[in-house]
């Protein structure tokens, strides 16, 4: 005999059940999402296009193409030229109308102004190395990511571009260094 308090016992643990049942499966798949979508995150970043546009022709310019690293883990980069970009708000504009994943480009006379600051005095003291080379990435798109793979493949990118500086106009930047002018360390 079943009571009428027993039957309304049933009815709530079996609801309580279903509905446990269904956060867990709601769960499960939520991360199955998640962990699907970063698995091997890092062998598919070749297929992220990353616009590169070189509005210094000179050797940071150089520097930045030479060491450009194509494999699985790193991003494709489309070199096109500063007649197709003329301004850096067009590049940002490619970006955020998802022509390209990200960009990078030099600055206009950062070559120049590199030069100058090693060769010491007001440069050297003026220098701003962090407007040499400008990236950007719409965060928006896949903010994760973003900041896993494009952020570190553009520090790579960086660090790479110092080291093709440094093999390809070091020993000419080493002749004109003002080595009596402590400002030129902070370059």
């Amino acid at each position: 005999m079943h009571t009428p308090r027993i039957c309304l016992l049933r009815k709530f643990f079996a609801a309580t059940t279903v509905a446990a049942v269904a956060v867990l499966l709601l769960l499960l798949l939520n991360l199955v999402y998640l962990y699907g979508s970063v698995y091997h995150q890092t062998e598919r970043g070749a297929a992220l296009y990353v616009l590169l546009v070189g509005y210094n022709g000179e050797v940071v310019g150089r520097s930045l193409s030479a060491y450009y690293l194509k494999s699985p883990s790193f991003p494709t980069l489309f070199s096109q030229p500063p007649s197709q970009y003329p301004k850096s708000d067009t590049v940002i504009q490619a970006v955020r109308n998802r022509q390209y994943w990200a960009a990078i480009f030099t600055s206009p006379g950062a070559s120049q102004r590199l030069s100058a600051a090693l060769q010491g005095g007001p440069a050297a003291t003026t220098y701003n190395s962090t407007d040499a080379l400008t990236y950007v990435w719409n965060e928006v798109r896949y903010p994760a990511k973003g900041d896993f793979v494009i952020e570190r493949s553009f520090a790579l990118l960086v660090a790479a571009t110092c080291v093709a500086y440094n093999s390809i106009n070091g020993t000419q930047a080493l002749t004109t260094l003002a080595q009596n002018d402590p400002a030129y360390v902070n370059v």
